[in-house]
C-alpha cells in the first residue's frame, strides 16, 4: 500500500493534484487577506473585506474598506494587479505597499464615515493570482493603505 502522509485537516493520504486549481491550501472559495492596514500618520491602519465567491463566474464580490479616516474628503482607490509587492515597499509617508503600483486602478471613492465598499460582477477562468488594496487620500491630511487580499478568478 501507499503511505499516508500527516494530513492538516483530512482523513485522506496525500495525492498528486493532476488539475490547475483544486481545494486546499493553494485554492479557495474566497479571497485572502494578507498584510495589515497602515496609517503614515501613526494611527490605526484601515482594514479590508470581502463578500461573495470568486469561483463561478458572473457572480458579484464586494470588496469593503473600513476603519479609514473618517473626515470629510477622505478618498479612497481599490488597486489590483497580478503582481503582489514582496517584501512590501514604503510609500506615501510610511504606508505598507502590498499590490504593484500601475493601471488598472477603481476609484478615487468617497469614504464616509470611513467606510467604502465597490462590488464587481468577474469573470472566471484565470489561472494567475490577482492581488488588491486600498490606498486613502485622508481629508485629515496623509495617507493609509489596507491590508490586501488575494484571490484566482476561477473553479475551485
Amino acid at each position: 500500500g501507499s503511505a499516508i502522509f500527516p494530513q492538516m485537516h483530512s482523513p485522506f493520504a496525500c495525492f498528486p493534484a493532476n488539475a490547475a486549481s483544486v481545494n486546499g491550501l493553494g485554492s479557495t472559495l474566497h479571497p485572502l487577506a494578507y498584510g495589515v492596514g497602515t496609517d503614515g500618520t501613526g494611527g490605526p491602519g484601515p482594514v479590508m473585506t470581502s463578500t461573495g465567491q470568486i469561483c463561478q463566474s458572473a457572480r458579484p464580490i464586494t470588496f469593503t474598506l473600513s476603519g479609514a479616516d473618517p473626515t470629510p474628503g477622505t478618498l479612497a482607490i481599490l488597486m489590483y494587479q497580478l503582481i503582489p509587492v514582496c517584501p512590501p515597499a514604503t510609500v506615501l509617508g510610511g504606508n505598507s505597499l502590498y499590490v504593484a503600483t500601475g493601471y488598472p486602478n477603481f476609484g478615487p471613492l468617497p469614504v464616509v464615515g470611513g467606510s467604502c465598499s465597490v462590488t464587481f460582477t468577474m469573470q472566471g477562468g484565470s489561472t494567475f493570482p490577482t492581488h488588491v488594496q486600498w490606498i486613502v487620500a485622508k481629508g485629515s491630511g496623509g495617507f493609509q493603505a489596507s491590508n490586501a487580499l488575494s484571490f484566482i478568478l476561477g473553479p475551485p
